[in-house]
């Protein structure tokens, strides 16, 4: 049977009218009509084309089909019964009800038909009923009157129907009543009394005699009516009843089988039984029709779906001659037909397809390829049929939720197992951060953390492999190398060597692996509450991408695309829901439900870029990727399953064309397929499951199953070429190890030079063509493994497990050496003191054995006589760890209540006299314990006591390994006292770590997980291993002091990049690093926002000393020369300079300045023009000054405006379109996008900008990622990318695409400040980030950025750690070099993640780095003391080695104090200069005496206030909470004096004269400035100078070429003059 939209053959017909004639226009109207418009005839009258239900908010809830026509009425929220005609397909008439109109119309909640037709009974919400004649004919009443009116209930009426004689009419209410009235009698009510229901009444059936009425309620509670008594029929007489005239309830015996098979529970709301037809139809609460077989009584039974609908069903019924289905949908407000075919019509609809399908046919009304698809589904459709036919087994379902219970096969352990492993966890490894979080909070004031060890690990080897639960994962590379996985690493084997490379970036159980077709990238999914995909190069071990944020629980199945640009992910969600990625751009191209129950695996096909299958439980299905989505077949098993139905497929691999499959079964059989059917099946090709199958290119395919057998077939699958059975007897001579199990299950299978097998009991194999196999890694099989022992004596340890067996590693050869099988569970294990025996317990003095149990006990036995001779019974909880003294006269034991208690041995009595402070003074053989004083600080805030599962001592008693339910190996410096310690922690594991143990002389370190079947050994690297160098003494230039390099250790020794050294020791303060810190932009005046107001007691009292004016005066005879120096000794100490322009710039005649500027402007003003800004933000920004390409401007930002600045003639031009202070800002020179600049703001949503310098227009605006401020920003190499920093809390960093202006990824980098982030050169994908006690090295990776910390290591002493500074620039170089400026003035070279050494570069903080072709610049704060004489080289230029340096002395004028902001060079060798005091100056780096030349004045950090013009020139003054008063000339747009004032400046005013300044000051003082400007040369004044010892003054002219000798005349000599 089979049924069809007709909506379908609508839209295949309009699609064919389209081709062929202009299609008139349509209109839609909000009242669900559709009309259509003649455009070339007479007619305008527009036709009725659709029309459903008017109230577009409405719900239809009520559906009734006549029982003698094809006729069907609706009802719902709009008050319209509606009567329709299912074969014209359009509505016959409808009219308002209820008949008295009522405010507000109650809703039409239910219908029914008499028997005969004539009469139609209408339910309402508001609980009346009326009944109405049925008129089949176009009324002109819109109203008309009911032939009966009942008002009875409240509530809505849910459910109505007649008996199949009239004679009465059953109502089911909202509120739990059914009511019964006898339609003869004038519709009198029966008064039956039902007082046991109280849920809504939902469905109502009679039986075909009148005597019973069958209801059931909301929770499917059945209740039958006897019509004679008018009482409840018992439960043991319902049974017996069944002649029922229809099957609306869902709870009829015969309809049985739409109940779910394992559960009282169904989403079915409604369901239409027709016993004529022999099928049941069904509607969900999702939408879905089903179709299932009538009757079926058995739970689970199969059934049909089909689509239409997008909300829950309201209502299903069939019309009365059952060639129609009618449903209609609540929430869509649809009705929908469907045309319902019997198995004949199936097959004369099959006979008609193939005749539609030849030919000749394909020149009517279909091309050929819908044809085609014709043909295909009549070949379906026989096959389906033929099915059903043989031994009574349902139809094929394209529904996911049918269960083959029908079929006979034997269930599959293996199979059933895996169907039901739980991958939820309780815990995840990103809890542990909440819990970390809250360390410094509960840490007790003024308590201090102890520090971390110096000793550290590096991951050596991994033994194990997952092969339990997972499937395909085992793949040869092209180097020959293996690449499997194992716990959360994904590991790179040589066999030849035998050695592994780790990648180690997951977070949880890794479950898949896929390998890229040019096995060139690895692929690899976990298991997590947000699970991420992890694709990496397995040759340099570095992320490509991760991709996250759609599946949950799991990643089970992943595949690349036959182009490896696309990856497909299927999840373990209760949907399997498969995603499509563009995984380069970590972007989600697709994604769909995949299956509701598992999905084994997933193979693209080769041939075709957008399809690929998925196979598993009792199902394959066959997806083709559709723009944004994907549509999907269900494989179709046909005739060729027999009774048993579907099978589960296990694996599947695509054959020599596009339309060939072949999957393996659970059954042991090779199914192969064509397009979407089953056509051939190789029966018993393995004895069990076939778990793996791969094709060799033109030579067959390779198949292996649960017999342990690896099977090589020929092309056509006919005949098996050769057969490799996994068993020890095949072992080659120079096997690694020997397998563990026979026959082992076959989980992987991979074919190169050799085949590679993956086996279920945690072993990789190879084997030759010759038959021999060579065991390459082994591990344990599944179940926890808790038991970790070392040998006393050599490299061995010995493992026990869930999987009953102890196996012995050895570390030195790094393999297994032995093993012994046992018939139980084995929980622990134990070597004896001389390494000749391992007992199963825990711990033993070579006499005596403990073991620590369940039951709160420990027992003592005599390992000789293997009686017991002691109990140790005073702990109140199981035991968790034991410990014995090294004389084996002690024993201490830890409890699940937290209980850490002594005895003697070997008695078991209890001692209380050993004090908590002596414990870790005494002797102990072994320390394995988690409590005590000794470990207090071993446990994070909030943990439970089984969060901490072993711990381990090294025999010198210097460092505290632990494992935690985290998966974390951690490192402590011991004793452990106090609360949260710090530490090195380590990654690998999955699960929770269950056992950690040091090797007899601390070498080696060796962990176990519990579910991850991993050991992991971990190489100790502790302060014997160091390799010091002498200190080396960099070459220097004459006049500067040597520079001590510090070298470190050659090798890192074991940091973990998750080491917890962040807090660490202090660094000391800087005034300058510790503003940026502090730096609030929430206030937009940045300096004391909030005035402060002073008691008026405390204002400093006027005095005559105080009021005196602070006078200057500039004649050019007369003058003190004292009071010059002493005045440009003022001036200076800021590091501000008296401005003089140089040559280049333009200058005004003195006519200009007397005559010129007394001229005031004539006309209407009518507009502004910005012209020149003064200043540049230096005093708490950096990197933000820059060249560009043209070398002869630069850019730079001053307020709220990008300033391009002409070098040479200076002018300017702005950007001008931010809305608050520009504080970041970054450029980009190159080919494809040119000179761009990006900029960043301040504010509380914070924009950046993206604009070209040239035109000053903008090309990009990027917003919605920051908040209060934008405060680094960096171009990739291409341009394409843009990285930026916000000053939020937590502080975040964001990668862009600007041109696009999408966000690429983003990550929370630190919880305290960041100050930089830049790109390294010639790459878009690595950047490094620096601040407050942070460096992180970066990559993106899809849509998601991975971080690795700095790895610090010991310096030359062999005892001092090098901790981690607030590190404030950056710097790179060759070859992966990083080189970070710290606030110590210590320059830190990195190789890739790792410390190299440090450079003493300066004695205070670097704020700023640029590296060159062939230099490194380094700008720093340099400061010295009152009564010093230290020359400051703020500024220095080295080479790339930071071998050899040069320091660049500035010519700004004396100063104590010089801070540099911003350094950059050009390739001309100039470089330019940001000063913290927002100058700008440039030099000539290959000039011989480095000239500088200023550029740019402005004021400093502080309000700007004051500001008056000059009364007759073209001057103006200004004044600023920096304390300097500074004269502008307007037509030089440069500065004449600048005066620091020693007070911050609030208001200035020049005197009618303009000779005086008066200036006000925010403490309210007020002093008088005289101001005079002496006129001598005709052009530029290149420069002056003071004579030493002199009282004179010289000048230099540029363009008149003059000297001028000026004579500085004091005020005593004025008067003697005078």
């Amino acid at each position: 049977m089979e049924l069809s939209q007709i909506l379908f053959y609508l839209l295949v017909n309009l699609f064919t009218l389209q081709n062929k004639v202009n299609v008139p226009p349509l209109a839609g109207t909000r009242n669900s009509e559709i009309y259509g418009f003649e455009l070339n005839g007479n007619n305008n009258i527009p036709q009725l084309l659709v029309q459903g239900h008017h109230d577009h908010d409405a719900s239809l809830y009520a559906l009734a089909c006549h029982p003698r026509e094809n006729i069907f009425a609706t009802g719902g929220d709009d008050c319209t019964l509606r009567f329709w005609n299912a074969e014209k397909m359009s509505l016959v008439t409808f009219y308002s009800v209820p008949y008295v109109p009522l405010s507000p119309p109650p809703s039409i909640r239910s219908l029914a038909f008499s028997s005969n037709g004539n009469q139609i009974a209408v339910g309402y919400d508001n609980g009346y009923i009326e009944i109405y004649q049925t008129l089949l004919k176009l009324l002109e009443e819109q109203r008309i009157q009911p032939m009966h009116t009942m008002h009875d209930r409240a509530d809505r009426i849910k459910s109505l129907a007649f008996s199949p004689k009239d004679k009465y009419l059953a109502v089911g209410c909202a509120d739990g009543s059914f009511d019964l009235y006898d339609i003869v009698n004038q519709f009198r009510n029966l008064r039956f009394g039902n007082h046991t229901n109280t849920l809504c009444v939902t469905n109502i059936d009679w039986t075909d005699d009148e005597k019973y009425v069958h209801f059931t309620g909301e929770k499917k509670i059945v209740f039958i009516v006897n019509m004679s008594s008018l009482q409840i029929v018992s439960e043991d007489q319902q049974d017996n009843i069944r002649n029922w005239s229809t099957f609306r309830s869902l709870k009829h015996r015969e309809v049985g089988g739409i109940w779910n098979k394992f559960a009282e529970k169904t989403n079915i709301v409604t369901i239409d039984g027709n016993e004529h037809a022999g099928v049941i139809a069904a509607g969900d609460d999702q939408g879905l029709i089903k179709l299932f077989r009538f009757p079926s009584e058995k739970r689970g039974a199969h059934f049909r779906k089909y689509v239409g609908h997008s909300s829950s069903i309201a209502s299903v019924c069939f019309l009365h001659d059952t060639s129609r289905l009618i449903t209609i949908g609540s929430d869509d407000r649809t009705i929908i037909q469907w045309r319902f075919l019997s198995e004949s019509d199936s097959i004369a609809l099959m006979d008609a397809r193939k005749l539609s399908s030849a030919p000749t046919a394909l020149n009517s009304d279909m091309n050929e390829s819908m044809a085609a698809d014709l043909a295909d589904e009549a070949i379906e459709d026989v096959q389906m049929l033929q099915t059903a036919q043989h031994g009574g087994t349902y139809l094929d379902s394209d529904s996911e939720d049918s269960d083959s219970d029908l079929s006979g096969a034997e269930i599959d352990s293996d199979i059933e197992k895996e169907k039901q492993i739980s991958y939820d966890r309780t815990l995840y490894r990103e809890d542990y951060q909440k819990l970390k979080k809250n360390k410094k909070e509960k840490l007790p004031p003024g308590e201090k953390r102890k520090k971390q060890p110096d000793d550290g690990l590096i991951l050596h080897y991994a033994f194990g492999y997952r092969g339990y639960d997972c499937r395909d994962n085992v793949f040869s590379l092209k180097t020959g190398e293996i690449v499997y996985h194992v716990a959360a690493l994904g590991i790179v084997l040589n066999t030849e060597q035998n050695q592994q490379r780790f990648y180690n970036c997951h977070t949880d159980d890794i479950l898949c692996l896929s390998v890229s077709p040019d096995m060139t990238l690895v692929a690899t999914g976990q298991i997590g509450r947000d699970p991420p995909i992890h694709v990496w190069d397995p040759i340099s071990m570095q992320t490509s991408s991760i991709l996250k944020g759609q599946h949950y629980r799991g990643i089970c199945a992943l595949g690349f695309s036959n182009n490896g640009k696309r990856l497909a992910s299927v999840g373990l969600d209760d949907y399997r829901t498969i995603v499509i990625w563009n995984w380069k751009k970590g972007e989600k191209l697709a994604s769909q439900r995949g299956h509701n129950d598992k999905i084994f695996c997933l193979r693209w096909n080769p041939h075709v870029d957008d399809q690929f299958v998925t196979v598993g439980v009792k199902h394959i299905k066959f997806w083709t990727q559709a723009g944004g989505g994907m549509t999907s077949k269900q494989g179709v098993f046909g005739k060729l399953a027999g009774k048993q139905g579907k099978k589960d497929q296990m694996c599947v691999v695509f054959g020599k064309t596009a339309d060939m499959c072949i999957t393996g079964g659970g059954d042991g059989c090779i199914h192969i397929w064509k397009q979407t059917s089953l056509t051939r099946i190789v029966s018993d090709a393995h004895k069990g499951p076939i778990f793996a199958i791969t094709a060799v290119q033109d030579k067959g395919y390779v198949t292996g199953g649960k017999d342990g057998k690896v099977i090589l077939w020929d092309p056509e699958l006919q005949k098996t070429i050769k057969i490799y059975e996994l068993t020890n007897q095949h072992l080659a001579p120079d096997s690694r190890g020997r397998l563990s199990e026979e026959p082992t299950s076959v989980r992987a299978v991979s074919l190169t030079r050799r085949i590679i097998v993956g086996t279920g009991g945690g072993e990789i194999c190879e084997i030759e063509k010759n038959g021999l196999i060579r065991v390459s890694i082994q591990g344990h099989a599944e179940g926890e493994i808790w038991g970790l022992s070392t040998n006393p004596k050599k490299h061995e340890i010995c493992t026990a497990s869930d999987d009953k067996t102890v196996r012995v590693w050895s570390l030195k050869d790094l393999r297994m050496i032995r093993f012994q099988t046992f018939q139980k569970l084995l929980r622990t294990c134990e070597y004896s003191q001389d390494g000749k025996t391992i007992a199963v317990g825990t711990k033993d003095d070579g006499r005596y054995l403990a073991v620590g149990t369940h039951d709160n006990f420990v027992d003592i036995y005599n390992v000789e006589t293997r009686k017991r001779v002691g109990i140790c019974k005073a702990n109140s909880s199981y035991i968790t760890h034991v410990d014995w003294d090294a004389k084996g006269k002690f024993i201490k034991t830890n409890s699940g209540a937290k209980e850490e208690l002594f005895y003697e041995a070997p008695r078991g009595t209890r001692i209380t006299s050993i004090k908590t402070t002596d414990v870790e003074k005494m002797n102990w053989f072994t320390w394995t314990g988690v409590l005590g004083l000794a470990c207090e600080g071993i446990w994070l805030p909030a943990t439970d006591v089984t969060d901490i599962n072993s711990t381990d001592l090294t025999t010198n008693k210097k460092t505290l390994a632990t494992g935690d339910d985290f998966g974390f190996v951690k490192l402590f410096d011991f004793p452990v006292k106090g609360k949260f310690a710090k530490f090195k922690r380590y990654t690998g594991h999955s699960a929770h770590v269950t056992r950690v143990r040091w090797t007899f002389d601390d070498s080696y370190l060796t962990s176990i997980g519990g579910r991850d079947v991993a050991t992991l050994v971990w190489k100790h690297e502790c302060s014997r291993d160091v390799e010091n160098t002498s200190n080396f003494v960099s070459r220097t230039s004459t006049n500067e002091t040597p520079t001590v390099v510090l070298s470190p250790q050659r090798r890192p020794r074991g940091e973990s990049d998750d080491s917890d050294n962040t807090d660490s020791e202090e660094e000391g303060y800087d005034s300058d690093v510790q503003h940026d810190r502090a730096m609030d932009y929430n206030s937009r005046f940045l300096i004391n926002p909030i005035r402060k107001t002073a008691d008026k007691n405390n204002l400093p009292k006027s005095t005559i000393e105080n009021r005196r004016p602070i006078r200057l005066k500039v004649k050019p005879s007369n003058r003190k020369l004292q009071d010059e120096l002493a005045l440009m000794k003022i001036t200076l100490k800021s590091g501000l300079s008296f401005g003089i322009l140089n040559a280049t710039q333009d200058t005004s005649t003195n006519e200009e300045l007397t005559d010129d500027d007394d001229q005031k402007p004539r006309g209407r003003i009518v507009d502004l023009e910005l012209h020149h800004i003064h200043g540049y933000r230096g005093f708490d920004c950096r990197d933000n000054l820059f060249y560009l390409v043209d070398n002869e401007s630069i850019v730079y930002p001053a307020a709220g405006a990008g300033v391009i600045h002409n070098i040479r003639r200076c002018t300017q031009k702005f950007y001008l379109k931010h809305t608050d202070d520009i504080i970041s800002m970054a450029v980009h020179n190159g080919e494809k996008y040119g000179n761009i600049i990006a900029s960043g703001e301040i504010g509380e949503n914070p924009t950046i900008h993206i604009w070209n310098p040239q035109t000053t227009q903008t090309i990009s605006v990027l917003s919605g990622k920051h908040r209060r401020g934008v405060c680094s920003l960096s171009f990739s190499t291409s341009g394409k990318l843009l990285l930026s920093v916000g000053v939020d809390t937590p502080f975040t960093i964001v990668v862009w695409r600007w041109k696009e202006g999408i966000n690429v990824a983003t990550a929370i980098a630190s919880e305290e400040r960041i100050f930089r982030a830049l790109f390294r050169p010639n790459s878009d994908t690595h950047f490094v980030s620096v601040g407050v006690k942070h460096l992180k090295f970066w990559s993106i990776a899809g849509n998601t950025l991975v971080d690795q910390k700095a790895l610090m290591t010991t310096m030359v002493d062999g005892k001092r750690s090098t901790k981690m500074q607030t590190m404030l620039s950056i710097a790179f170089g060759p070859e992966d070099r990083t080189y970070t400026g710290s606030m110590t003035g210590l320059v830190f070279i990195w190789n890739k993640n790792t410390l190299e050494r440090t450079v003493r570069a300066h004695q205070g903080p670097i704020f700023s780095m640029y590296s060159s072709d062939n230099c490194i610049v380094t700008g720093a704060k340099e400061k010295r003391s009152v009564a010093s004489t230290r020359v400051l080289n703020p500024l220095k230029i080295w080479d790339l080695d930071m071998n050899n340096v040069r320091a660049i002395k500035l010519d700004i004028g004396p100063t104590d104090s010089i801070c540099i902001r911003s350094v950059c060079r050009n390739s001309k060798g100039k470089i330019l200069i940001g000063l913290k005091t927002s100058d700008i100056i440039e030099l000539d780096d290959k000039s011989s005496d480095c000239q500088t030349t200023s550029l740019v004045f402005g004021h400093g950090e502080g309000q700007l206030w004051a500001l008056s013009p000059h009364p007759t020139k073209s001057l103006f003054a200004t004044g600023s909470y920096d304390r300097n008063l500074v004269v502008w000339n307007t037509s030089t747009k440069g500065l004449i004096v600048k005066r620091d004032m020693g007070k911050e400046i609030r208001s200035v005013s020049f005197d009618p004269s303009g000779d005086i300044l008066a200036v006000g000051y925010k403490d309210g003082q007020i002093s008088l400035a005289e101001f005079k400007i002496f006129y001598g040369h005709s052009d530029n004044v290149t420069n002056v100078r003071f004579l030493a010892h002199e009282k004179y003054l010289v000048s230099l002219g540029g363009d008149d070429c003059c000297i001028f000798l000026w004579k500085c005349i004091t005020e005593s000599e004025t008067t003697d003059d005078n």
